[in-house]
């Protein structure tokens, strides 16, 4: 059974309910859920991604814009105008408001940002790099149980992509250099490290430039997007951290993106799809074309920290 269809059996009777809100059943339920994506070769990698959100929209404060942060084990981060971040769980309808932090401006592109579960302390992260001057990133994290903010350091750095790809434990970026690198945020460690790139002939005779490499994510491998090629190529690093694990990989799955996900934050607004499936709530698109957007499991976790 999916999420939703546990969450209504909690109105058959009160030992299901009680059942089903119980930590051990829960994390079970993600588990499966995730092994469930893992195995379903069939339908690729479910993605999920947001748009401006509809005219006359008048909850969040007003706001008429989002942008999606990130997303782990069920839970998703927004970020909506007037500076609010939100994490909420699609599934359960459940949403917590996120403390604010000031110099916070995704509409301006002054920062970097991302979302991810610390395994070491049982606690979700949001991670929010503030620019400072011309070429320093401030990193803050907030600790989602006690929403509160932490400064925890300073890079001589200017991020140029601003959402963080999570693999592995860590966020990861692109910084803008003569030649860019890419470095990862370790989510329990909380320090900066650079990843290797590929090694191989066409990665380095091009002449890439930090807006033409765009991270993802494909069969939990983190991955480059080379947009300036044509055709254009797709590397993938088998083994984490490891340079000679890079390699070429063909597109041979799309993207399966869950418009019933996407509801809880409005539907979206434009998006051609690539094929569309017998099921209305669901439309494929290329998997280059949504590389960079987070994967999202069901799950009954409440962004509260409780059942």
């Amino acid at each position: 059974m999916d999420a939703r269809d546990l969450i209504r059996c909690k109105g058959v009777c009160k030992s299901w309910k009680s059942l089903i809100s119980e930590d051990r059943f829960i994390k079970t339920q993600l588990d499966h859920s995730i092994t469930t994506h893992r195995n379903n070769n069939g339908i690729g990698h479910r993605r999920i991604t947001i748009s401006l959100l509809p005219d006359g929209f008048t909850s969040w404060k007003g706001a008429v814009f989002c942008n999606l942060l990130g997303s782990s084990n069920g839970l998703v981060c927004i970020y909506a105008s007037r500076s609010q971040i939100l994490v909420a769980n699609p599934c359960t309808r459940e949403v917590k408001i996120v403390t604010q932090i000031r110099d916070f401006g995704i509409r301006y592109g002054s920062i970097c940002y991302g979302f991810g579960y610390d395994e070491s302390i049982d606690d979700y992260k949001v991670v929010v790099g503030v620019r400072k001057g011309v070429d320093r990133t401030c990193f803050n994290v907030l600790y989602l149980k006690s929403n509160v903010w932490k400064v925890v350091g300073e890079v001589e750095n200017t991020y140029v992509s601003g959402v963080g790809i999570l693999c592995n434990g860590a966020l990861h970026w692109v910084i803008n250099q003569a030649s860019p690198i890419i470095v990862s945020f370790d989510l329990t460690q909380e320090v900066v490290k650079e990843i290797p790139q590929p090694d191989d002939v066409l990665y380095r005779s091009t002449r890439i430039r930090g807006p033409d490499m765009i991270l993802g994510i494909i069969e939990e491998c983190l991955c480059i997007y080379h947009n300036a090629l044509i055709p254009r190529k797709i590397w993938m690093m088998k083994k984490y951290n490891v340079k000679e694990s890079w390699g070429i990989v063909e597109e041979s799955h799309e993207c399966e993106l869950n418009r019933e996900i996407l509801r809880f934050f409005r539907q979206l607004k434009n998006g051609i799809p690539f094929e569309r499936s017998e099921d209305c709530n669901i439309l494929f698109f290329r998997t280059r074309e949504f590389i960079s957007s987070p994967i999202f499991v069901q799950s009954l976790l409440s962004p509260h920290g409780r059942p």
